[in-house]
């Protein structure tokens, strides 16, 4: 009887690229004529998005847009203005790897930035932003998963391991109207808008996801008047969104993320000349990864009873999917104020980021910077601006207990408050919404290749029964490898016996004969 072996595939997520980019901001900025001059520079923010991600012979190139928001105080008035820039940025790396169906992932913040009036109509800005990327592509490795004949015996292990990922993104534009509340003045100018959009419900049909999500706008502006001062405008809209994802079944667990990377406004004017609206424009990019687990089974060994064997064993490292995860957190801060200094606030922002993850007893660890930015007034109602970043850890009980389980969280701000404690102390809290799915890291080594030197003498009869005082902890494996029998008989002849071995033990082992081998 000839042997005849059964082959299987696992996909592994190959790492072609693990690092961080970096790319620098300059920028020498004259402001138009219709800008009033600049009293004071309150602050400067990089707001960069990626816009697209590609490879194209074995180099990674990446492309964004880099929104730059200086808020100023002008001079003789003091009034709160703004200037807005768009600066494009292009990332290129030679990776020097061929690659069929790359799968990207890039997540770009600010690093650091520093703005300076060098005039009353001039600014100079340099700041750095930095990359934190991923390229993978899945690479099919094949393993043996059944081998027969020629008194060939195997030690199968069934596993559940990640098959292929789909992943697919699209992008798409919500236009929405801002109303001003009732009771608060019209808009003379928009100062600044922060904007971000969360998943909040998913669906899978053949080869498609509906989504369901939330668009969160937060605008400040400057109302009409003689002695205007900030107001704040928040919104909230749902919207709906069909993703093309040919393969993806019920079957499979989808994360869905959006990210907001563009915008543009345009205020409104009623009958009366007022703006008591603002039309908006925002794209998104939907970005979505859809995974499934697989059983499959693979041989951790094997052996003939017939003939000398070499047998080919490789490690293998993959991983598996586990659960979905959501869940809400808190990272509160105070900021601390000058004695005298605070008359009343107009704004606050925060923003999280996030700087590692990993697993503690029976928890995911994150740690991050929770960075706030309160716009308010002195005791002289002149404008003042304080920022803090406050080192943040959240902690996620979960109830994976293996080491090498992992999770590349999503974090999305869901509210901001505050509330003065004293005349000097402001205390925020930040809730924000964490999302992923956990995987676990799966290890073990596979048989992928089985020769037999057939043309060697074939291995000498065994006597028909031998006795072996096993030790706990022994495989029944290991004793038939040893002594070249079938780890099937040897559990048949020992009705009740445990594998491994559970306490120390007189074990039976029979032989097999070659008409028997025959059939094993």
């Amino acid at each position: 009887m000839e042997l005849t072996c059964t082959n299987d595939t696992i996909c592994i997520n190959e790492v072609l690229y693990d690092g961080v980019l970096e790319q620098s901001v300059e920028l020498d900025y004259l402001l138009p004529d219709y800008c009033k001059g600049i009293f004071k520079v309150l602050c400067c923010r990089l707001i960069p998005h990626i816009t697209q991600k590609r490879m194209a012979n074995g180099r990674l190139m990446i492309e964004g847009i880099c929104h730059i928001h200086v808020m100023y105080t002008a001079e003789e008035t003091y009034r709160i203005c703004t200037v807005t820039q768009k600066q494009p940025f292009h990332k290129t790396l030679e990776l020097n790897k061929e690659a069929a169906s790359p799968h990207i992932t890039a997540a770009v913040r600010c690093d650091y930035v520093n703005c300076r009036a060098t005039s009353q109509r001039r600014l100079d800005i340099r700041g750095a932003l930095t990359i934190r990327t991923i390229v993978t592509a899945p690479k099919d490795y094949p393993v043996l998963c059944c081998a027969k004949g020629c008194g060939v015996q195997t030690d199968p292990l069934p596993l559940t391991v990640l098959g292929r990922r789909l992943s697919a993104s699209q992008e798409f534009c919500v236009r929405e109207e801002l109303s001003v509340p009732q009771g608060k003045p019209s808009i003379d100018e928009i100062l600044t808008i922060d904007t971000y959009a969360s998943l909040t419900e998913s669906r899978i049909i053949e080869n498609r996801i509906i989504t369901k999500g939330e668009l969160f706008v937060h605008l400040l502006y400057m109302p009409c008047g003689e002695q205007p001062t900030p107001e704040v405008i928040e919104s909230r809209f749902p919207f709906s969104q069909v993703l093309d994802l040919p393969g993806v079944t019920e079957e499979h667990s989808a994360a869905v993320r959006f990210d907001v990377t563009d915008y543009t406004c345009s205020c409104r004017q009623d009958e009366s000349g007022q703006c008591c609206a603002v039309n908006a424009e925002f794209s998104i990019c939907a970005v979505c990864e859809a995974d499934k687990n697989m059983e499959i089974h693979v041989l951790r060994d094997a052996f003939s009873t017939q003939y000398q064997a070499d047998t080919q064993v490789s490690p293998l490292t993959t991983k598996r999917m586990l659960y979905p995860l959501k869940e809400t957190h808190s990272c509160k801060t105070t900021i601390e104020i000058p004695q005298n200094e605070l008359n009343g606030v107009y704004d606050l922002s925060c923003r999280f980021t996030e700087e590692d993850c990993r697993m503690g007893e029976s928890s995911f660890i994150i740690t991050g910077t929770l960075s706030c930015t309160l716009l308010a007034c002195d005791s002289e109602s002149m404008p003042v601006l304080y920022e803090k970043k406050t080192p943040c850890e959240l902690t996620l009980q979960t109830a994976c207990s293996e080491e090498s389980c992992f999770l590349q969280p999503i974090i999305c701000p869901s509210s901001v408050s505050y509330r003065m404690i004293s005349d000097t102390e402001v205390e925020v809290c930040a809730e924000l919404c964490v999302t992923g799915t956990v995987y676990a890291d799966v290890r073990c080594h596979a048989v992928t290749q089985i020769d037999l030197r057939e043309n060697d003498a074939q291995k000498p009869q065994q006597p028909p029964l031998r006795l072996y005082y096993a030790s706990a902890g022994e495989r029944i494996w290991e004793i038939a490898k040893r002594y070249g029998a079938s780890p099937l008989l040897i559990a048949q002849e020992n009705e009740g016996i445990t594998d491994p071995i559970s306490a120390p033990c007189m074990l039976m082992i029979p032989s097999l004969s070659h008409s028997s081998q025959e059939g094993a």
